[in-house]
Protein backbone atom coordinates (compact mmCIF):
# COMPACT_ATOMS: atom_id res chain seq x y z
CA UNK A 1 0.00 0.00 0.00
CA UNK A 2 2.62 2.50 1.11
CA UNK A 3 1.84 6.23 0.66
CA UNK A 4 -0.83 5.76 -2.00
CA UNK A 5 -2.78 3.34 0.19
CA UNK A 6 -2.31 5.56 3.21
CA UNK A 7 -3.90 8.43 1.31
CA UNK A 8 -6.93 6.30 0.44
CA UNK A 9 -7.39 5.20 4.05
CA UNK A 10 -7.01 8.73 5.34
CA UNK A 11 -9.65 10.07 2.95
CA UNK A 12 -12.20 7.28 2.75
CA UNK A 13 -12.08 5.21 5.93
CA UNK A 14 -13.87 7.76 8.18
CA UNK A 15 -16.83 7.58 5.76
CA UNK A 16 -17.11 3.78 5.94
CA UNK A 17 -19.26 2.72 8.87
CA UNK A 18 -19.47 -1.05 8.43
CA UNK A 19 -15.85 -2.23 8.88
CA UNK A 20 -15.35 -4.20 12.06
CA UNK A 21 -11.89 -5.65 11.40
CA UNK A 22 -8.99 -4.01 9.57
CA UNK A 23 -5.67 -5.75 8.90
CA UNK A 24 -3.13 -3.48 7.26
CA UNK A 25 -0.04 -5.22 8.65
CA UNK A 26 3.18 -5.26 6.66
CA UNK A 27 2.20 -2.59 4.14
CA UNK A 28 5.18 -0.26 4.36
CA UNK A 29 3.10 2.55 5.85
CA UNK A 30 5.85 3.67 8.23
CA UNK A 31 5.83 7.49 8.49
CA UNK A 32 2.45 7.61 6.72
CA UNK A 33 0.93 6.23 9.91
CA UNK A 34 0.97 9.82 11.16
CA UNK A 35 -1.91 10.51 8.76
CA UNK A 36 -3.51 7.06 8.86
CA UNK A 37 -4.05 6.60 12.62
CA UNK A 38 -6.28 9.68 13.09
CA UNK A 39 -8.63 8.21 10.45
CA UNK A 40 -9.52 5.48 12.97
CA UNK A 41 -10.46 7.98 15.67
CA UNK A 42 -13.97 7.52 17.13
CA UNK A 43 -14.85 5.11 14.34
CA UNK A 44 -18.22 3.58 15.32
CA UNK A 45 -17.71 0.03 14.05
CA UNK A 46 -13.95 -0.66 14.04
CA UNK A 47 -13.33 -3.29 16.73
CA UNK A 48 -10.14 -5.05 15.66
CA UNK A 49 -7.06 -3.31 14.24
CA UNK A 50 -3.79 -4.92 13.09
CA UNK A 51 -0.87 -2.58 12.39
CA UNK A 52 2.21 -4.78 12.80
CA UNK A 53 5.32 -4.51 10.63
CA UNK A 54 4.63 -0.90 9.63
CA UNK A 55 7.11 0.86 11.89
CA UNK A 56 10.35 0.98 9.94
CA UNK A 57 11.10 4.45 11.30
CA UNK A 58 13.07 5.95 14.15
CA UNK A 59 13.39 9.03 16.30
CA UNK A 60 10.85 11.83 16.60
CA UNK A 61 8.51 10.53 13.89
CA UNK A 62 8.14 7.18 15.67
CA UNK A 63 7.46 8.98 18.96
CA UNK A 64 4.72 11.05 17.31
CA UNK A 65 3.10 7.95 15.81
CA UNK A 66 3.12 6.15 19.15
CA UNK A 67 1.57 9.18 20.82
CA UNK A 68 -1.22 9.13 18.24
CA UNK A 69 -1.80 5.45 19.03
CA UNK A 70 -1.92 6.26 22.75
CA UNK A 71 -4.47 8.99 22.06
CA UNK A 72 -6.52 6.60 19.91
CA UNK A 73 -6.86 3.89 22.55
CA UNK A 74 -7.50 6.38 25.36
CA UNK A 75 -10.38 8.19 23.68
CA UNK A 76 -13.61 7.94 25.65
CA UNK A 77 -15.51 6.89 22.55
CA UNK A 78 -12.92 4.37 21.38
CA UNK A 79 -14.67 1.21 20.13
CA UNK A 80 -11.51 -0.84 19.58
CA UNK A 81 -11.47 -4.19 21.36
CA UNK A 82 -8.22 -5.61 20.01
CA UNK A 83 -4.95 -4.12 18.75
CA UNK A 84 -2.00 -5.96 17.21
CA UNK A 85 1.44 -4.40 16.83
CA UNK A 86 3.26 -7.70 16.42
CA UNK A 87 6.75 -7.80 14.91
CA UNK A 88 7.07 -4.01 14.78
CA UNK A 89 10.42 -3.88 16.61
CA UNK A 90 9.43 -0.78 18.55
CA UNK A 91 12.15 -1.33 21.19
CA UNK A 92 12.32 1.05 24.16
CA UNK A 93 10.17 3.70 22.50
CA UNK A 94 7.25 1.27 22.52
CA UNK A 95 7.02 1.35 26.32
CA UNK A 96 4.94 4.54 26.10
CA UNK A 97 2.15 2.50 24.53
CA UNK A 98 2.55 -0.33 27.05
CA UNK A 99 2.26 2.23 29.84
CA UNK A 100 -0.97 3.59 28.31
CA UNK A 101 -2.61 0.18 28.72
CA UNK A 102 -2.92 0.89 32.42
CA UNK A 103 -5.60 3.53 31.95
CA UNK A 104 -7.12 2.02 28.82
CA UNK A 105 -10.77 1.03 29.17
CA UNK A 106 -11.66 -0.32 25.72
CA UNK A 107 -9.08 -2.89 24.62
CA UNK A 108 -9.68 -6.48 25.63
CA UNK A 109 -6.86 -8.02 23.60
CA UNK A 110 -3.37 -6.81 22.62
CA UNK A 111 -0.53 -8.45 20.73
CA UNK A 112 2.84 -6.87 21.56
CA UNK A 113 5.05 -9.75 20.46
CA UNK A 114 8.19 -9.16 18.43
CA UNK A 115 8.92 -5.66 19.70
CA UNK A 116 12.19 -6.18 21.61
CA UNK A 117 10.77 -4.29 24.59
CA UNK A 118 13.14 -6.04 27.02
CA UNK A 119 12.71 -6.07 30.80
CA UNK A 120 11.84 -2.38 30.95
CA UNK A 121 8.84 -3.12 28.75
CA UNK A 122 7.88 -6.07 30.95
CA UNK A 123 8.09 -3.83 34.02
CA UNK A 124 5.85 -1.29 32.31
CA UNK A 125 3.43 -4.07 31.43
CA UNK A 126 3.38 -5.21 35.04
CA UNK A 127 2.46 -1.71 36.20
CA UNK A 128 -0.30 -1.52 33.61
CA UNK A 129 -1.73 -4.90 34.62
CA UNK A 130 -2.01 -3.79 38.23
CA UNK A 131 -4.39 -1.03 37.13
CA UNK A 132 -6.16 -2.30 34.02
CA UNK A 133 -9.44 -4.20 34.48
CA UNK A 134 -10.55 -4.62 30.85
CA UNK A 135 -7.73 -6.60 29.21
CA UNK A 136 -8.49 -10.29 28.87
CA UNK A 137 -5.65 -11.36 26.56
CA UNK A 138 -2.02 -10.23 26.20
CA UNK A 139 0.39 -11.82 23.72
CA UNK A 140 3.98 -11.12 24.74
CA UNK A 141 6.94 -12.92 23.15
CA UNK A 142 10.14 -12.13 21.24
CA UNK A 143 10.68 -9.14 23.50
CA UNK A 144 14.03 -10.26 25.00
CA UNK A 145 12.36 -10.73 28.38
CA UNK A 146 14.57 -12.31 31.05
CA UNK A 147 13.62 -14.03 34.31
CA UNK A 148 13.52 -10.60 35.96
CA UNK A 149 10.89 -9.38 33.51
CA UNK A 150 8.78 -12.49 34.00
CA UNK A 151 9.00 -12.03 37.76
CA UNK A 152 7.64 -8.49 37.41
CA UNK A 153 4.69 -9.76 35.38
CA UNK A 154 4.07 -12.57 37.85
CA UNK A 155 3.95 -10.12 40.77
CA UNK A 156 1.52 -7.92 38.87
CA UNK A 157 -0.82 -10.82 38.19
CA UNK A 158 -1.08 -11.47 41.92
CA UNK A 159 -3.19 -8.30 41.97
CA UNK A 160 -4.89 -8.66 38.58
CA UNK A 161 -8.10 -10.70 38.66
CA UNK A 162 -9.30 -10.02 35.12
CA UNK A 163 -6.57 -11.06 32.63
CA UNK A 164 -7.41 -14.57 31.43
CA UNK A 165 -5.12 -15.43 28.53
CA UNK A 166 -1.38 -14.99 28.02
CA UNK A 167 0.19 -17.54 25.65
CA UNK A 168 3.45 -19.03 26.84
CA UNK A 169 6.21 -16.84 25.31
CA UNK A 170 8.30 -19.72 24.05
CA UNK A 171 11.07 -17.68 22.43
CA UNK A 172 11.74 -15.51 25.48
CA UNK A 173 11.29 -18.41 27.88
CA UNK A 174 13.91 -20.45 26.05
CA UNK A 175 16.46 -17.65 26.44
CA UNK A 176 15.50 -16.92 30.05
CA UNK A 177 15.92 -20.58 31.03
CA UNK A 178 19.51 -20.56 29.81
CA UNK A 179 20.57 -17.86 32.23
CA UNK A 180 18.20 -18.33 35.18
CA UNK A 181 16.20 -21.56 34.96
CA UNK A 182 14.93 -21.60 38.55
CA UNK A 183 13.74 -17.99 38.62
CA UNK A 184 12.14 -18.37 35.20
CA UNK A 185 10.32 -21.53 36.23
CA UNK A 186 9.04 -19.92 39.44
CA UNK A 187 7.79 -16.85 37.60
CA UNK A 188 6.03 -18.85 34.88
CA UNK A 189 4.37 -21.08 37.47
CA UNK A 190 2.99 -18.00 39.26
CA UNK A 191 1.77 -16.53 35.97
CA UNK A 192 -0.03 -19.74 34.97
CA UNK A 193 -1.61 -20.10 38.41
CA UNK A 194 -2.87 -16.53 38.29
CA UNK A 195 -4.38 -17.02 34.85
CA UNK A 196 -6.06 -20.24 35.98
CA UNK A 197 -7.44 -18.46 39.04
CA UNK A 198 -8.78 -15.65 36.88
CA UNK A 199 -10.55 -18.07 34.57
CA UNK A 200 -12.15 -19.71 37.60
CA UNK A 201 -12.94 -16.31 39.06
CA UNK A 202 -15.34 -15.62 36.19
CA UNK A 203 -17.67 -18.22 37.67
CA UNK A 204 -18.54 -15.95 40.53
CA UNK A 205 -18.98 -12.25 41.20
CA UNK A 206 -17.16 -10.02 38.70
CA UNK A 207 -17.74 -7.17 41.13
CA UNK A 208 -15.82 -9.09 43.76
CA UNK A 209 -12.90 -9.61 41.39
CA UNK A 210 -12.84 -5.92 40.52
CA UNK A 211 -12.85 -4.94 44.20
CA UNK A 212 -9.77 -7.08 44.76
CA UNK A 213 -8.07 -5.78 41.62
CA UNK A 214 -8.72 -2.10 42.19
CA UNK A 215 -7.88 -2.22 45.89
CA UNK A 216 -11.18 -0.71 46.97
CA UNK A 217 -11.08 -2.56 50.29
CA UNK A 218 -9.92 -0.17 52.95
CA UNK A 219 -7.97 -2.28 55.42
CA UNK A 220 -5.64 -5.25 55.55
CA UNK A 221 -8.22 -7.24 57.52
CA UNK A 222 -10.87 -6.53 54.91
CA UNK A 223 -8.48 -7.49 52.13
CA UNK A 224 -7.63 -10.81 53.78
CA UNK A 225 -11.32 -11.55 54.32
CA UNK A 226 -12.12 -10.70 50.69
CA UNK A 227 -9.42 -13.04 49.41
CA UNK A 228 -10.59 -15.84 51.69
CA UNK A 229 -14.11 -15.36 50.40
CA UNK A 230 -12.80 -15.72 46.87
CA UNK A 231 -11.01 -18.97 47.67
CA UNK A 232 -13.99 -20.49 49.44
CA UNK A 233 -16.31 -19.43 46.63
CA UNK A 234 -13.98 -21.06 44.10
CA UNK A 235 -14.16 -24.35 45.96
CA UNK A 236 -17.94 -24.10 46.21
CA UNK A 237 -18.11 -23.57 42.44
CA UNK A 238 -15.96 -26.65 41.86
CA UNK A 239 -18.33 -28.72 44.01
CA UNK A 240 -21.46 -27.20 42.50
CA UNK A 241 -22.17 -30.21 40.29
CA UNK A 242 -21.85 -32.62 43.20
CA UNK A 243 -24.44 -33.50 45.78
CA UNK A 244 -24.61 -30.61 48.21
CA UNK A 245 -23.47 -32.08 51.49
CA UNK A 246 -23.09 -30.57 54.91
CA UNK A 247 -19.61 -29.17 54.16
CA UNK A 248 -20.82 -27.18 51.14
CA UNK A 249 -23.79 -25.84 53.07
CA UNK A 250 -21.46 -24.83 55.87
CA UNK A 251 -19.15 -23.07 53.39
CA UNK A 252 -22.09 -21.14 51.94
CA UNK A 253 -23.14 -20.05 55.44
CA UNK A 254 -19.59 -18.92 56.28
CA UNK A 255 -19.46 -16.89 53.07
CA UNK A 256 -22.74 -15.22 53.91
CA UNK A 257 -21.60 -14.36 57.44
CA UNK A 258 -18.24 -13.03 56.17
CA UNK A 259 -19.96 -10.74 53.68
CA UNK A 260 -22.46 -9.59 56.28
CA UNK A 261 -19.69 -8.77 58.75
CA UNK A 262 -17.78 -6.84 56.07
CA UNK A 263 -20.88 -4.82 55.27
CA UNK A 264 -21.38 -3.80 58.89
Amino acid sequence: MRSAGAGVIQELFPRVSCVGTLDISDNGLDADLLAVIPAFSRHPSLKHLMLGKNFNIKGRVLDEILQKLVHLVQEEECALQSLSLSDSRLRQRGTVLVNALGSNTCLRKVDLSGNLLEDSGAKMLSKALQINTTLRSVTWDRNNTTATGFQDVARALEHNFTLQYMPLPLSDVTQAYRSAPEKTDQALTKIQRALLRNNQTQRFSQKQALRLHQGLVTSTAEQVMERLCVRVQQQVCVLKGCEEGEEVQTARQILKEARDSRAV
